[in-house]
């Protein structure tokens, strides 16, 4: 599969990033600074340089064709001698050096796993992220996946956004609605309106996954607690690493989950 992922600079998404290769897939990641990733020299990964909140930049990540390497050096040794070839007016003289652009097609699967820059680590440290970041850049998306017959994206959210709200406890729902936490989950919940606004039908199939709290270290068995976070407990929580594998397998390669909110913890 070809999978472009949004976010794939951040602490999940680099670990999507490199569970999609592990597992034979192709990636595209749009990336501010393609320099600075930590996996730019992994086989099948294709880095597309800009802004998720930029349609041209979304534009272009979606037209990026990841070339698989070992396919074009097999067809390069296939191929004769360039002397030996007849060139067309549209074909350069040394169409033997020629990689293959189109091994992969367009992407499958968006997975976004984008989130909002703080001053610090402390979650509750002011965002230095632009407004609206998440809403701009997942309609960016789902137009540009219009235009490209793109049918599937699964975007990264969190416990307490839209219906799951009611059932986090008092203390996060208190601080979900009083801290600067609040500025992230109003641009989550804007985010759920508009995915639900584009495809009320099901023509885009979408995931808008809802992890309980960032904690520990593995892939760990998971816990799908409802589309509304029923029956949460106090202070669940859920690994990176089993963020990344459920949005990878259950959801982008088995197809599961699709026009669902799942709640997800360890």
């Amino acid at each position: 599969m070809h999978f472009l992922i949004l976010g794939g600079n951040g602490r999940t998404g680099s670990l999507v990033v490199e569970l999609a290769l592990s597992r034979g897939h192709a990636v595209t990641a749009l990336v501010r600074n393609p320099d600075n990733f930590p996996l730019s020299q992994q086989e099948g990964l294709t880095l597309v340089q800009g802004s998720p909140m930029t349609p041209e930049d979304m534009d272009k990540a979606f037209k990026a064709r990841p070339i698989d390497r070992k396919e074009a050096q097999a067809d390069r040794e296939q191929r004769p001698p360039a002397a030996a070839q007849e060139p067309t007016s549209n074909e350069p003289h040394d169409t033997a050096s020629k990689p293959i652009l189109d091994v992969f097609q367009k992407p499958d699967v968006v997975l976004v796993t984008l989130n909002a820059p703080r001053q610090s680590d402390n979650p509750l440290s002011k965002s230095i992220a632009p407004p609206r970041l998440m809403t701009t850049s997942i309609t960016n998306a789902l137009q540009t996946m219009e235009v490209h017959q793109v049918p599937g994206i699964v975007i990264m959210q969190a416990f307490g956004v839209g219906s799951s709200y009611n059932n986090n406890n008092f203390l996060m729902r208190l601080i979900l609605s009083k801290t600067e936490m609040s500025k992230q989950f109003d641009d989550h919940n804007a985010v759920d309106a508009a995915v639900r606004a584009v495809s009320p039908d099901g023509s885009v199939s979408w995931t808008m996954l809802r992890p309980a709290m960032l904690a520990g270290e593995g892939t760990k068995a998971v816990r799908v607690l409802g589309d509304e976070g029923e029956d949460a407990g106090w202070f669940p929580s859920i690994s990176r690493e089993s963020v990344a594998r459920f949005m990878v397998v259950e959801c982008a390669e088995e197809g599961k989950w699709g026009m669902r909110t799942p709640v997800i913890c360890n």
